[in-house]
């Protein structure tokens, strides 16, 4: 039953829909499902997703590009899709473009007003639709914040 589970979202996912997609992208990295671990298929199916505007797929496209030995090519595609994203609404997004601005990584300049506003966005529920950020990227943000607004 799990693999005629797969192989439909698998042909959604080959017919162009997204959201397939970016699922597929999430089961393989995380080998759920009945689907075993495969760090490769889950980046192409992310990658799919990106290319088609998915929101949570252009996040994770950008934080495996900002974990990757950082050029300043792929740091720059990582902050444009990481901007896309946070736009988009990604919480996980602005977290970490937040994170990239005070620490002046991705090649950001450090920007401590930047900083703080996407970090304030990112841990306001009222302010992300997509509520992709894990506790322990939430609890790192708030100590971030309170270090920087108490340095201002």
């Amino acid at each position: 039953k799990e693999q005629q589970k797969i192989e439909a979202l698998k042909n959604k996912a080959e017919s162009g829909d997204a959201e397939s997609m970016a699922t597929l992208g999430l089961l393989y990295h995380n080998g759920k499902e009945g689907v075993v671990a495969d760090k490769d298929l889950s980046r192409y199916w992310w990658q799919k997703a990106s290319d088609v505007g998915n929101v949570t797929a252009m996040a994770w496209v950008g934080h495996f590009l900002s974990s990757k030995e950082t050029s300043q090519e792929s740091s720059v595609h990582s902050v444009a899709l990481m901007s896309q994203a946070a736009q988009g609404g990604s919480a996980y997004a602005c977290l970490r473009l937040g994170t990239w601005y005070a620490t002046g990584k991705q090649f950001l300049p450090i920007n401590t007003l930047h900083a703080i506003r996407l970090l304030r966005k990112g841990l306001d529920p009222g302010k992300c639709t997509l509520k992709d950020a894990a506790d322990s990227h939430k609890k790192e943000a708030e100590e971030l914040l309170e270090a920087l607004e108490g340095g201002r």
